[in-house]
Order: C-alpha cells, then structure tokens, then sequence
C-alpha cells in the first residue's frame, strides 16, 4: 500500500506509551506491586498497538469489512494446518521453561538466576555455533 511508515507509527507509539505509562505506574503504586504496575503496563502498550494499527486499517485504507462466516470456515481448515503445529512448537519451550523455573524455585533465587543465566548464555553459545557451521553468503567456498 505504500506506507511503511504506518508499522513504525505502531511501534512507536507502543515505546510511547510504555515510557510515559511505566514510570507513572510504578512510581506511583506501593513497591509490592511491581508486577501489577508491569503487568498493567504491558497490557496498556498491547492496547496502543491494537489502536494504532486498527486507526490505520480502518480510517485510512478502509480495510476492515464484516467478515463472512462461510469463507472464514472454509479458509480456516488449511490456516490452522499449519498455524496449531507451530503454536504447540513455540508453547512446548514456555511449558518446558516453567516446569524447569518450578523444579528449581526450591533452591533459592540464586538457582532460578544461575538457571537462566546458564540459558542465555547456552542460547547464545548455539547461535554463534550455528552461524560459524554454514557458509557465508556471498563467499565462495572453494576458496580457503
């Protein structure tokens, strides 16, 4: 459509609200509630994103229409083929996380921080790996 500066008015306003809502939030509410104040941040920046975005598809390009139920169920078939397999694939890694965080909360602080610390560096450690294993695009590798 020719307007890719609208995706960046969408993350842009997203940092926006985030960096005038979190300091309000937090600062403003008691210190046990940092998580509220995170939370709640989180899904303010969530709602700035639909909005922006939803300003952009409805009163500038006009593509929001009434959806039709026959074509939505018809297309729905070969959509989630492939969309269920690739959310089970991304929600595997969270269970696994939470289960491993929940197995080591018993140790301390100090575990759950050493447990991710050895994640990210072990994420890390992989794809430095994995970008030395192939060849460089552009390279020719019959030269040594």
């Amino acid at each position: 459509m020719g307007r890719r500066h609208r995706a960046m008015y969408v993350t842009l306003g997203a940092a926006a609200t985030a960096l005038v809502m979190d300091p309000l939030l937090i600062l403003g509410l008691d210190p046990g509630l940092h998580g509220v104040a995170i939370a709640t941040v989180i899904v303010i920046v969530r709602i700035a994103i639909v909005l922006i975005g939803m300003h952009g598809l409805w009163r500038v390009h006009r593509l929001i229409a009434r959806p039709d139920a026959a074509l939505v169920l018809r297309e729905l078939a070969p959509f989630m083929a492939i969309a269920m397999p690739v959310v089970l694939t991304q929600i595997a890694t969270l269970v696994g996380n939470a289960f491993v965080t929940h197995a080591i909360s018993s140790y301390g602080d100090e575990a759950i921080a050493g447990v991710i610390a050895f994640g990210l560096f072990g994420m890390w450690w992989c794809f430095r790996v994995v970008g030395h294993l192939g060849e460089k695009p552009g390279k020719d590798s019959r030269q040594a």
